[in-house]
């Protein structure tokens, strides 16, 4: 997990080795979580944190 991931631990939980958003974590962290993996996986290729719809 990388520090900028690192804030967001208690919104989220482990499913199958898998980080995920909860599904009752505010919008506006979920908007920022989805902004953070999707610049991630532009540098990377994988995801850090899986974000629901």
């Amino acid at each position: 997990m990388t520090e900028a991931f690192f804030k967001y631990m208690k919104y989220s939980h482990l499913v199958r080795g898998k980080r995920i958003i909860n599904d009752d974590a505010p919008t506006q962290i979920k908007n920022e979580v989805k902004k953070l993996d999707t610049d991630y996986f532009m540098r990377t290729g994988r995801h850090m944190i899986i974000v629901p719809e």
